[in-house]
């Protein structure tokens, strides 16, 4: 059985609240990542079971790679803490290795979306943040839509 609709549909709620949230308050709250982090590592357990492909083990290989690899911009201020467990839920939902996938495409949405934001500013020197859980959204979209095209 595959999980690439559970996956869709367990994930885009969760993306689409964040994304409309972070650009009303400019947070991500736990309430909302931290639920859908624990509700996808048990949905792999429960699919997949522990060690099987797909299962426990490489969703929360996912979610601690997602997780580890922007620990440093939250500690450097450049992303907050809602961003990363937001982030590290995308992990367990793609689970190892594809999670490496949406990385590569969240950090592009991001680019797109930090170029778009320059731009409408033009030198403003009044710079607020940009809400990455947009970025967030759209590349686990884009990373869940090419996965679906390119292995069906």
């Amino acid at each position: 059985m595959s999980l690439r609709l559970p996956l869709a549909l367990a994930l885009a709620p969760v993306l689409a609240l964040s994304a409309i949230w972070d650009v009303r308050t400019g947070r991500i709250p736990d309430w909302i990542s931290w639920p859908a982090l624990g509700a996808l590592l048990l949905w792999r357990l429960l699919a997949r079971g522990l060690w099987a492909n797909g299962g426990l083990a490489e969703a929360a290989a996912g979610a601690a790679a997602l997780a580890v690899a922007t620990v440093p911009l939250a500690l450097w201020g450049k992303m907050g803490w809602g961003d990363v467990k937001l982030l590290a839920a995308v992990g367990a939902g793609f689970a190892w290795p594809l999670a490496l996938d949406a990385l590569f495409a969240i950090s592009l949405a991001g680019a797109v979306q930090a170029v778009l934001a320059l731009a409408r500013r033009r030198g403003e020197s009044n710079s607020t943040g940009i809400p990455y859980g947009v970025a967030i959204a759209a590349g686990s979209a884009l990373a869940g839509l090419t996965e679906v095209w390119l292995h069906g």
